[in-house]
């Protein structure tokens, strides 16, 4: 067996012995050490995922997915834009609003952007609970119960996962900055 020296850990060497990646490494301080990490790079091509985008009803605070609509796959474009007169127009037009039937929203919206809204909605409950009212809100837009399981199971993880690397990139920035003395240039001077 081959005793490990100690400079066989740091890779290539160049001329001046300092490793070959050194240059190119990211160092950060945490606090009472450097530490350089490797520039490494990915070859695999990143797909492009596109999310579904679904009509979704809200009624009285209850989402129900609405079936597709004829000849309309993508979701209307941006409102044209109106003058004042149209509105006014449009307005005096319209019938009276009557206020015994329910409001009815129908938004074009995609299951991920409904979850954030859901998970932010119910920040503030223990993960089991708030996991727990997700899957009660959002399980009319799913046909089958074991796709909702699987797509809140990835999306919490996907939310706790966000949530821990902010915090080490927050403790990270934190341990870069370097203290400075501060002089107290206002205090009187003994001598």
């Amino acid at each position: 067996m081959k005793r490990q020296q100690p400079g066989d850990s740091i890779g290539e060497l160049d001329e001046d012995g300092i490793a070959v990646w050194y240059p190119n490494c990211k160092v950060r301080f945490d606090g009472s050490n450097y530490i350089a990490t490797p520039h490494t790079t990915n070859r695999a091509r990143r797909r492009k995922h596109r999310e579904q985008v679904i009509a979704v009803s809200i009624e009285d605070g209850k989402l129900s997915l609405e079936p597709p609509s004829r000849g309309e796959e993508k979701p209307p474009s941006t409102p044209k834009q109106m003058t004042v007169e149209e509105v006014a127009e449009a307005h005096e037009n319209s019938p009276p609003e009557s206020t015994d039937e329910p409001k009815r929203i129908i938004r074009h919206t995609t299951r991920k952007q409904i979850f954030d809204e859901l998970y932010e909605k119910y920040l503030y409950l223990k993960p089991r609970e708030r996991k727990q009212a997700i899957l009660n809100d959002m399980r009319p837009l799913f046909e089958n119960e074991d796709a909702l399981k699987v797509f809140v199971d990835d999306n919490c993880l996907r939310r706790w996962r966000n949530l821990v690397v902010r915090r080490q990139r927050f403790a990270r920035k934190a341990y870069n900055q370097h203290r400075k003395r501060k002089i107290h240039r206002d205090l009187p001077s003994w001598r």
